[in-house]
């Protein structure tokens, strides 16, 4: 576990392009991350409440955070096609934004609604005034 953590920190942009891949191991991470709070709040938890009460709200604790991540990562390509829009053909949703007065460098306005688009879209409630379009 340790030479994946090492190989995964390394700064692979600057010394091979070719395997910047390998930063995704610290994926795994987040597993071993989940086990400990789980366990945590498991044993602190247990003499207070149910065991069975318990085992629910850490299995929705786990759910929420997975959820979160994926919606996050989705975010994020929702953010890429929007900039490979406007950059290469100069329309698409970021452009719709960007023409209601978001600038460009507003990463966090620009993050915020591709957030806000994938839970929308995955929970059915409605898109409001983000609307995804590309040609």
């Amino acid at each position: 576990m340790f030479i994946t953590d090492v190989v995964s920190v390394l700064p692979w942009n600057i010394i091979d392009t070719r395997w910047m891949i390998l930063r995704f191991l610290k994926v795994r991470r987040f597993k071993q991350y989940q086990t400990f709070i789980v366990n945590y709040i498991s044993d602190t938890c247990s003499d207070f409440i149910n065991p069975e009460i318990l085992t629910k709200l850490l299995d929705t604790l786990t759910m929420t955070i997975l959820l979160m991540l994926f919606s996050h990562f989705l975010a994020c390509i929702w953010m890429l096609i929007g900039y490979d829009g406007l950059y290469n053909e100069n329309h698409g949703w970021l452009r719709i934004q960007l023409d209601k007065g978001h600038t460009q460098n507003e990463l966090t306005s620009i993050y915020v609604s591709s957030f806000y688009w994938i839970i929308t879209s995955f929970s059915s409630i409605g898109y409001g005034d983000v609307i995804g379009t590309t040609n």
